[in-house]
Formats: structure tokens, C-alpha cells, sequence
């Protein structure tokens, strides 16, 4: 075959029709969410769909400090891993937030996986702190104690295990913690398609850059960096959230039908944000 003489290939760039996107990475997840908060602060945020309970943004950063203040007690530094073995609840994004915060990662993993499933991937994240709900506690509360992983529980009291209420009436962590840009913020897992769920690495600059790319399209339907955020690690299981909650959008979180985890259906997200109109 013939060499192909790249000094005289013609350079051929596509370009969007869109403006060009200003992309401030340079600072932590959590910061970017909540830039805007001056302008959003009493507006809702998320709003539990089962049970109708709503949190303004105000109310979301204030519990992340306070999720992120109690995680510290509970052990979780910089650097460590926390498992959210959760379906979407408000409590999903306190802790989510609280750990990166603290420069720790969260490991989402699906309520619905066996045991197996959940230990194979708590034990490859090396995850400090399991954060659940009562349809799967009992999937991860004896292979934690074995392993001295504390145990958090979002919707009940269980035998060996913490209540995240507990969790959220530490009193606000003043400051965060050092946290760099580059620092992995979530560590998803593959579906293991071909082969074993390998874990993703994620950083704060990625994330933003992910979620930057959504929100400065007006006649986007979901508008705000939070709701992107959200979006992302629902996906992630959520960067999508971060982009939603930048455009001041107030987010629906739906619960499956099913009041159990052995089987069935996955959950919803939803925002309630109006679609512009023409």
C-alpha cells in the first residue's frame, strides 16, 4: 500500500454551529454546582416523589456540609471510597455531595445486584462507608461487619447499622477539605458487558466538563448543573445533576414501583423544569 504524505493532506476541522462553550474545570464538583447559589437559593431543588418532601437549594448544600461533616466522623478522608447502594432518593445527593467534599470518591452500585455483585464491587473500590436502604441492607451487613465497614441506612434503624439522619445532624463542616480538580469524585462500574464491571475513574474536572458542554443551552429541556449532575451519575448512576442544579431547575426524584429490591424495575428522575417554548 502506499504511504500517504501528510505534509500536503489538507486539515479538515468540523466545527458546531454552536458557540464555543467556557469551561471553568479548574475547581472542585461541588463548587461548580452550587456557583449560582445567590440567585437559587430558595428555589426547590429536589423533591422526593413518593413522598412529597422538598429541599431547596439552600437546604441541599447546607445537608451536603452536614453529610460531609458526618461522614469525617465516621471515618471518610480524603482519598477514601464511599458505596451508595441506593435507588434515587434526596439522600443519594446529601452524601454524594458530603463525600466530595471531603476529596472522597462514591462508588454507585444498583440495589437491584445480588450480594455477590455488591461484595465483588465494594471490595474492588475499596469502599470505607456503605450507604443503603432497607431492601438491601441485609445484602451487605454481614459481609461489612466482617470487613469493619460501617453501615449507613437512609430510611430506617437496623441492627449494626447508622441512621443518616444521625449522619446530617452533625453540625456544618465549616470548610472543605483540600480538594484538587483532579481528584476521582465517582467511581462507576462498567455493566461488564465483555467481561467483568470494571471500575471508571471520574474526576471533578472531567464531571464539570461533562455537565459545562449542557448548560448554557437555553432551549435545553433540562436546564440547571445540578439536575446534570444528577442526570450524569444516574447514568453514573448520576454528571447530568451538576448541569440542572447550575440552572436553578427543581428535580422530581422517583421511586420504582416495586417497595422492594429482589426484583424489577429501576427508578426515575425527573424535572419538573418547564420546556422552553419557541
Amino acid at each position: 500500500m502506499g504511504s500517504v504524505d501528510e505534509s500536503a493532506a489538507a486539515e479538515v476541522v468540523f466545527r458546531s454551529k454552536l458557540p464555543d462553550i467556557e469551561i471553568n474545570n479548574s475547581q472542585p464538583l461541588h463548587t461548580y454546582c452550587f456557583g449560582k447559589m445567590a440567585e437559587v437559593a430558595g428555589r426547590p431543588c429536589l423533591i422526593d416523589g413518593q413522598t412529597g418532601a422538598s429541599y431547596t437549594y439552600a437546604e441541599v448544600e447546607s445537608l451536603s456540609r452536614r453529610a460531609a461533616a458526618g461522614l469525617r466522623r465516621m471515618g471518610v478522608g480524603k482519598g477514601d471510597v464511599v458505596m451508595s447502594l441506593l435507588r434515587n432518593c434526596p439522600e443519594f445527593a446529601f452524601a454524594f455531595l458530603g463525600a466530595a467534599r471531603l476529596g472522597a470518591a462514591t462508588t454507585t452500585a444498583n440495589p437491584f445486584y445480588t450480594p455477590h455483585e455488591i461484595h465483588r464491587q465494594a471490595e474492588a473500590a475499596g469502599a470505607r462507608l456503605i450507604v443503603t436502604e432497607a431492601c438491601a441492607v441485609e445484602k451487605v451487613r454481614e459481609f461489612a461487619a466482617a470487613r469493619g465497614i460501617p453501615v449507613v441506612t437512609v430510611d430506617g434503624r437496623f441492627d449494626g447499622c447508622a441512621e443518616f439522619a444521625e449522619v446530617v445532624a452533625a453540625e456544618e463542616l465549616e470548610a472543605d477539605d483540600d480538594v484538587h480538580p483532579d481528584d476521582v469524585v465517582a467511581l462507576p462500574y462498567s455493566s461488564g458487558t465483555t467481561g467483568l464491571p470494571k471500575g471508571v475513574m471520574l474526576t471533578h474536572r472531567s464531571l464539570i466538563t461533562s455537565v459545562a458542554q449542557q448548560v448554557p443551552f437555553d432551549y435545553y429541556l433540562l436546564p440547571h448543573p445540578f439536575l446534570c449532575l444528577c442526570l450524569s451519575l444516574v447514568a453514573c448512576r448520576w454528571p447530568g445533576r451538576a448541569w440542572l442544579d447550575r440552572r436553578g431547575v427543581d428535580w422530581v426524584m422517583m421511586g420504582p414501583a416495586e417497595p422492594t429490591c429482589q426484583h424489577g424495575r429501576g427508578s426515575n428522575i425527573r424535572s419538573s423544569g418547564q420546556a422552553p417554548t419557541s
